[in-house]
């Protein structure tokens, strides 16, 4: 039996995929939770097989729960599962250590093969996934977009900001000063080469980004 663990921010979606789970015969949701900080709590225990993570969660993202399970159970295999276009998030948390990027608009079978692919070690990559880490092992620099420029966190105050956040909001959502923001606001606007934020929010609408 594999023991899963859902982690998403959102009670209706995690509903959804306990019941596409558990009524698979082999498979099992031992545990849901609603924020990172308990997702990577709960997943630190043994009897959790596979972790099932959304990006963006309360408390830490789901980023940063890659980054500490990473360090702490490194063989724990997680599936990305979000709304967000998989040309703008997977390569970035594969390479963070998840073992497959879903969509939330996937069908129940491929999450369901995902969860026994990466259960039996493997990684389990949709075809659009496939052509993204191709297209970037050869060098190629097609829909080479802006953000790409940007580390992590600032992608992640990039879409604060465009949400409105003002950056008291974002410090302490992120745990950071607020000088320490607003220097991650400077590299975002020179990286991009924008003016203001309005720029930033211009651009994270037209991408999709949030």
């Amino acid at each position: 039996m594999i023991n899963v663990l859902v982690a998403d921010d959102h009670t209706i979606v995690r509903r959804g995929i306990i019941q596409i789970i558990n009524e698979t015969a082999n498979m099992q949701v031992i545990d849901e939770v609603g924020d990172g900080k308990s997702a990577y709590k709960r997943a630190l225990q043994n009897d959790i097989d596979v972790l099932i993570l959304d990006v963006s969660m309360p408390e830490i993202t789901g980023y940063d729960v890659l980054g500490l399970l990473s360090k702490e159970r490194p063989n724990l295999p997680v599936i990305i599962l979000s709304i967000y276009p998989a040309k703008y998030y997977a390569i970035r948390f594969l390479q963070a250590g998840a073992m497959s990027y879903l969509s939330k608009e996937s069908a129940p079978d491929e999450l369901i093969d995902a969860i026994e692919s990466v259960y039996s070690g493997k990684a389990y990559l949709t075809e659009e996934v496939s052509l993204l880490l191709l297209s970037q092992a050869q060098n190629k620099k097609v829909d080479k977009l802006a953000h790409e420029l940007l580390s992590q966190r600032e992608f992640e105050v990039m879409k604060m900001i465009a949400q409105g956040m003002r950056s008291g909001e974002i410090a302490q959502k992120l745990s950071l000063s607020p000088k320490t923001i607003s220097t991650y606001r400077t590299r975002i606007l020179e990286k991009l080469n924008f003016s203001s934020t309005a720029d930033v929010i211009r651009y994270t609408l037209e991408h999709k980004l949030i």
